[in-house]
């Protein structure tokens, strides 16, 4: 039911344009028994807990926490917790918060907190050395923070 819920929720973000929801391109990778998974490009939204709270009241939430939900277009979207403190962000996740949460680490852990796999561990790469993962972003010699 709440995976259902979800799917809906991921569908309505996918079909109506928001300025606040930042739908991105990443690599994505799930801590397993013996390691990390072999490395997806995966459709990630990021949105702020107050957003998340906005799409479902299935999830507990804490609306000062950074979420992504995890698509591959195929199964049911996963919702992850970001591990990190961005300082600045406001009630709506925005493009600067993307590349401010990415600029100088190339990857955030995250904690699944729905379904089955609750509390797993996730690896979210927006870029490498020199580039954005996702095609969409400018250049790394373009962003001006």
């Amino acid at each position: 039911m709440t995976r259902k819920l979800l799917l809906a929720c991921a569908l309505f973000i996918a079909a109506v344009p928001a300025h606040a929801v930042v739908e991105r391109d990443c690599i994505v990778a799930l801590q397993a028994k013996h390691g990390w998974s072999k490395e997806h490009r995966r459709t990630v939204y990021f949105m702020t807990g107050l957003e998340l709270s906005r799409i479902t009241t299935v999830l507990k939430i804490d609306f000062g926490q950074i979420y992504a939900v995890i698509t591959d277009g195929r199964s049911l979207p996963t919702v992850t917790r970001i591990d990190t403190v961005l300082p600045g962000v406001r009630r709506e996740f925005t493009n600067a918060d993307f590349v401010r949460l990415f600029v100088n680490n190339y990857e955030r852990s995250a904690i699944q907190i729905d379904g089955e796999g609750r509390d797993l561990k996730w690896r979210l790469r927006g870029r490498t050395f020199d580039s954005w993962i996702d095609d969409d972003m400018p250049s790394m010699n373009q962003i001006v923070l």
